[in-house]
């Protein structure tokens, strides 16, 4: 719904902000948990452009990475949450990481059971079309690194212009 409620602000779009996109999500995330000692951080380089049939596969797999994050990272209720995206031409690296528990020792995604580690793994290798890695240590790591365009559609390259004008 947050997607489309995005699309509905920018009419003539076909296309989102993904650092935007991610910040609201996750503070609608943050909200829903309501846990007051878990600092969460989206950051990234620059502005990045994910179409639809993208940008809606790395929400539902940003929520369920951020949802475990508050469900099992931090027993005692306090911890990091950092989101971070990269790109370069036409690549998107995105990084979801904590500093929780971490991951049991020698994990691998393969062989998990769990519904939501299913989804994240088909999100980001089928959807997204991308690789997935986990590590851990202090905290866990998800990076997922996919194809994704970085050029705004025309509306959003008008406003942008707008925006330089205005500052200057």
């Amino acid at each position: 719904a947050l997607i489309h409620d995005l699309l509905h602000q920018n009419p003539g779009r076909s296309q989102v902000e993904l650092i935007a996109y991610l910040r609201k999500l996750t503070d609608h995330l943050a909200a829903s948990f309501g846990v007051a000692g878990i600092r969460q951080v989206v950051s990234g380089e620059g502005t990045a452009f994910l179409a639809l049939e993208k940008a809606i596969p790395c929400g539902l797999l940003v929520n369920e990475l951020v949802s475990n994050c508050y469900k099992h990272a931090f027993p005692n209720r306090s911890g990091r949450i950092a989101i971070h995206v990269a790109y370069d031409e036409n690549r998107v690296a995105l990084t979801i990481a904590d500093d929780g528990v971490g991951l049991p020792p020698n994990f691998k995604i393969d062989g998990r059971r769990s519904l939501g580690l299913k989804l994240v793994e088909t999100l980001a290798t089928r959807q997204l079309r991308g690789a997935l890695e986990f590590s851990g240590g202090v905290g866990t790591t998800v990076r997922v690194d996919f194809a994704g365009g970085n050029e705004p559609d025309e509306e959003a390259r008008i406003e942008s212009s707008e925006k330089e004008v205005r500052c200057l």
